[in-house]
């Protein structure tokens, strides 16, 4: 039986650059369609447009966008861009902090962990540019106990991949991680944290050329 031990979790700082990054990314976006629709209202004389933007997000302000499917979830998981749970707000209350932006996330098979992809779409190896990075959100407390995660392929017992992270990052009760695997595929990821157990598939594409 194979067993992988993914790298270290990111530390403090990265996790801060890499929610900065995807809001820096998210405010472009929506400044792109805003122009989009102000064209749109000329080109048919005046008359109001109303459209959505492709991440699903809605023209009025203030309004949190839409969950959006997207191809490539597996198994029993469907992976999304759009509003995260109201749950995981304490996980994005730092100072400054706005409601996160629409970051492809997936949702546990028991609903009690967000996991939001950095690195998607995630990649067989261990990948740079975009690394395989997960931001776990739990919906249940951490106790100070650590993150276990074990995966194997859905439909296999082995390869497993196997890696334990402290609780030890904040705001809220979040792990941060990479999840490496050795194989393309749909991997079932079991998770255990303060005596809590729950489970998501997660697709893995082809390694990235050398």
């Amino acid at each position: 039986m194979a067993t992988v031990t993914p790298v270290e979790p990111p530390d403090q700082d990265e996790l801060q650059a890499l929610i900065a990054e995807a809001r820096l990314r998210t405010r472009r976006r929506r400044r792109g369609i805003g122009a989009l629709i102000a064209c749109a209202a000329l080109l048919s004389g005046g008359v109001y447009v109303l459209a959505a933007g492709p991440l699903g997000a809605s023209t009025r302000a203030g309004d949190r966008p839409a969950r959006v499917a997207l191809a490539g979830g597996c198994g029993a998981t469907k992976i999304a861009h759009g509003a995260v749970p109201a749950w995981t707000a304490p996980a994005f209350s730092n100072p400054g902090d706005a409601w996160p932006p629409p970051w492809p996330h997936a949702i546990s098979q028991r609903g009690t962990v967000v996991a939001i992809l950095f690195g998607y779409p995630l990649r067989a190896g261990q990948p740079t540019n975009p690394a395989n990075k997960v931001l776990w959100i739990m919906r249940l407390p951490r106790n100070g106990s650590p993150l276990t995660v074990s995966a194997r392929p859905l439909h296999a017992n082995a390869p497993r991949v196997s890696g334990t992270w402290p609780a030890d990052s904040s705001p809220g009760e979040i792990y941060p991680s990479y999840v490496n695997v050795p194989a393309a595929g749909c991997w079932r990821i079991n998770l255990r944290w303060a005596g809590h157990t729950d489970s998501i598939d997660l697709p893995f594409g082809p390694r990235a050329p050398a």
